[in-house]
């Protein structure tokens, strides 16, 4: 089995098939893979400027719904996900 170190196996089998999803949209910018939209640091940053700059860069991106689904789908894990940031998804969960 392919274990990714430090994420349970049920979120780094969903981690495992958020990134095929991410490869077939190669032809196009994925904007937290390009690194030239904003620093690739600012996807997984604790400063909430950061993370809102990152998480507007993904409006463009042709992956938004998978990712933003996985996110949500992994509420503890840290991290921009399709457009939300860690608290913006929280509080979507929460208001579900």
């Amino acid at each position: 089995m392919n274990r990714m170190p430090g994420l349970p196996e049920s979120v780094a089998s969903d981690w495992r098939s958020l990134l095929i999803s991410l490869d077939s949209f190669a032809w196009q910018e994925i904007p937290c893979r390009a690194g030239d939209i904003v620093p690739l640091t600012w996807w997984t940053s604790d400063i909430e400027d950061e993370q809102a700059h990152a998480a507007a860069a993904c409006a463009p991106c042709p992956a938004l719904r998978e990712c933003r689904a996985h996110g949500l789908k992994h509420i503890r894990e840290e991290g921009v996900y399709g457009g939300l940031t860690p608290n913006a998804r929280r509080q979507t969960v929460d208001g579900l």
